[in-house]
């Protein structure tokens, strides 16, 4: 890993612009290098080091079949956390986190398989059905697609969950402590790093950004 590439390649997509002095949350404060026009700018020297730390994590998934849930649920990002977690094979929640998930998998798991023998029965033909069944079929299909279709293959708890955004996923970080599924975040200076195992500083608001970490994330997966 080429430190100085990496490096230019996080300033140039906003990875070090945290927010305003008065939000900064105190268990952040290491992580912050100064103040640019009142701007608390994070220290990338810190971030790139937990970005080794994770790409070696990371390495090792594919080899020993373990799943790592990607979850980013920022309206704009929901094609590109598809696109790229289907690419590496892994679950992703893109638009919201039904909450107990993890603590009540059994019911999560429910309905997963309940959308996916929807799927089946829908494209069989051999599944004969009136028209007014076959409507309620597929509304009821596109609402359990909408919130689990990311989680179509996933047979039990993952192993890992990688989260953007922790102020949204707050309590999808509690439950994955309570289970014992080590968590890696992203974590904006305006956000607290209680129930994270494995941080990452750095802006969580940006386009760019979120492209960033999701391409590094992948990447890792990948052994790239």
């Amino acid at each position: 890993m080429n430190k100085k590439l990496i490096i230019n390649e996080m300033l140039s997509n906003n990875i070090h612009l945290g927010h305003k002095k008065n939000l900064l949350n105190k268990s952040m404060e290491l992580y912050v290098l100064n103040l640019n026009n009142k701007i608390h700018i994070i220290n990338l020297e810190i971030t790139l080091r937990f970005l080794v730390k994770i790409k070696k994590i990371l390495g090792d998934l594919k080899k020993s079949n373990k799943k790592i849930m990607i979850v980013c649920v920022e309206k704009n990002t929901r094609k590109l956390v598809k696109t790229y977690s289907e690419r590496v094979n892994m679950p992703y929640v893109n638009k919201r986190w039904l909450g107990g998930g993890l603590t009540n998998f059994k019911t999560l798991k429910g309905s997963i398989d309940n959308m996916n023998y929807i799927k089946i029965i829908l494209k069989d033909n051999k599944f004969k059905m009136k028209k007014k069944r076959k409507k309620i079929l597929k509304k009821k299909l596109k609402k359990l697609k909408s919130f689990l279709n990311g989680l179509k293959n996933l047979k039990n708890l993952p192993n890992y969950i990688f989260v953007i955004n922790v102020k949204k996923n707050k309590n999808l970080l509690k439950e994955s402590k309570k289970m014992k599924i080590p968590s890696i975040a992203v974590v904006d200076t305006n956000n607290s790093t209680e129930n994270i195992d494995y941080l990452i500083p750095g802006n969580d608001d940006s386009f760019k950004s979120i492209i960033f970490y999701i391409k590094k994330i992948t990447g890792y997966i990948n052994n790239e």
